[in-house]
């Protein structure tokens, strides 16, 4: 959960903030930064759904939604880093070839 919440955090607002201002410095209008952010939305959306289940399990719970809790739990977590290695994947074949395009001084 750590490395969920403060690295994974960290990336998507490194993205969020630092590139989507540089972007807008830069006067770049057809970089689709929504697009990007969207990603982060979804897995911000499956964490939080992990961090539900995680809380679940220490209060003793043995199901969720009438499944076993520790299925559950296993699920979230290996489509969060499926989710997360697409995520990458799109960045890097992408967005970022995309971004490179244009002169970006601030991130030399």
């Amino acid at each position: 959960m750590k490395f969920i919440e403060e690295e994974i955090g960290e990336h998507a607002r490194v993205e969020e903030e630092d590139l989507d201002q540089a972007i807008e410095e830069a006067g770049i209008t057809e970089f689709d930064i929504e697009a990007l952010n969207f990603g982060h939305r979804t897995l911000d959306e499956i964490a939080d759904h992990i961090k539900y289940v995680v809380s679940l399990y220490k209060e003793g719970k043995k199901d969720y939604m009438g499944k076993d809790i520790k299925a559950e739990l296993i699920k979230s977590v290996k489509l969060f880093f499926s989710t997360l290695k697409d995520h990458f994947i799109e960045e890097e074949h992408f967005f970022f070839p995309d971004i490179l395009k244009y002169d970006l001084e601030r991130f030399e």
